[in-house]
């Protein structure tokens, strides 16, 4: 098939008195409408065959439409036609194709994922190439095509494709107007619904072990019987820590500022003082609790598991606030609003830090 292509592009070339080519776009045009109609034809069948065809269709379904990417690939190679059209033509059979045959296609292009990607195609130095875009294109369309419930391991096939083909500084991939997502709520119980702030037999082993600890003075003594300065400030911190109430106040105190920190531009407001400080008073409430709260040395986090949102159950709290993942998140999240109001200020107006959290 390449060999008469080539055939036919030769006979096709015009050439000047210096022996340029003079309507090679033409000829790429042309080249591009061919394996675009072809691409159409076959998207037709597919949808003439239906979803539960037999195997041996299938096969040859998937046999020419392989032809077809080969095909594409040489030519643009040879630059008888455009560097995107194999992504073109991709896009032409996905577009018209039901969901089941998507899949056998988008099989077929992780297959040929090493020649399609090449730097031919998408240049690693060039952000705004044509296949890459059209690449971007037809990605983005199939994902709003599929349902996330009913097709979640092909959406994720699609997601980890792109994720491996281009890297963190995509433009794609970065929120470079500063959208926040505000359809992420979080929702935690009410006073009434609250059944406890950890394990029963937690709550009393360690009430046992306050009790002991009260009735025990601590004296620091060192092995000679001496009294160690830095013993003394030890206990006084633990005392401390273990006395840190969690109670329903600190819970709700924890999760509601999550208002905030999934989007602090209502603090941005001229008339949001009272809304300021009440922030301010409660990231003030939060961060001294976690200080006084002892760390675990292993969490789930920290054995491969990954949280996408956390669970906001009151019996979960205790065991929260001791979690170093959870803590480093939450942390995290006020440094990125703090930045934002420190470099945002009311619209219009200059930039205006909250007092009492610029250090």
């Amino acid at each position: 098939v390449l060999a008469q292509v080539e055939t036919l592009v030769e006979a096709a070339r015009s050439r000047d008195e210096d022996g340029a080519v003079t309507n090679g776009d033409v000829i790429k045009a042309a080249i591009d409408l061919g394996l675009r109609r072809h691409a159409v034809n076959l998207a037709r069948a597919m949808l003439r065959a239906g979803s539960d065809s037999a195997d041996a269709n299938v096969e040859v379904e998937t046999l020419s439409i392989e032809k077809l990417l080969d095909v594409a690939v040489a030519c643009a190679k040879r630059l008888f036609a455009s560097s995107q059209i194999p992504f073109v033509v991709l896009q032409d059979l996905l577009a018209a194709a039901p969901v089941r045959r998507c899949m056998r296609v988008w099989a077929i292009l992780e297959r040929k994922a090493d020649v399609l990607t090449d730097s031919f195609f998408i240049p690693p130095t060039e952000q705004h190439s044509a296949s890459k875009l059209t690449l971007l294109t037809l990605a983005n369309a199939l994902l709003e095509r599929l349902s996330k419930t009913q097709h979640t391991e092909f959406c994720g096939r699609i997601l980890m494709f792109m994720t491996a083909l281009l890297p963190l500084t995509e433009r794609a991939g970065v929120n470079l107007i500063g959208s926040f997502n505000t359809a992420n709520e979080t929702r935690f119980q009410g006073e009434d619904e609250v059944q406890g702030f950890g394990d029963a037999g937690e709550e009393e082993e360690e009430d046992e072990e306050e009790s002991r600890g009260a009735a025990k003075p601590a004296t620091g003594d060192d092995e000679s019987g001496a009294v160690t300065p830095e013993a003394g400030v030890e206990s006084v911190a633990a005392a401390t820590a273990s006395g840190v109430p969690i109670d329903y106040a600190l819970y709700s105190t924890f999760w509601s500022l999550q208002r905030w920190l999934s989007d602090p531009r209502p603090l941005q407001a001229e008339a949001s003082s009272e809304a300021q400080n009440e922030f301010t008073h409660k990231v003030d409430k939060v961060l001294t609790a976690l200080e006084g709260q002892p760390v675990e040395t292993t969490s789930a986090a920290g054995q491969g598991y990954f949280i996408p949102k956390y669970l906001t159950a009151s019996r979960l709290f205790r065991l929260q606030l001791r979690d170093p993942a959870l803590r480093r998140h939450v942390l995290m999240q006020l440094l990125i609003a703090l930045s934002y109001l420190a470099q945002h200020g009311a619209p219009g107006g200059p930039a205006r830090p909250l007092e009492g959290l610029e250090g």
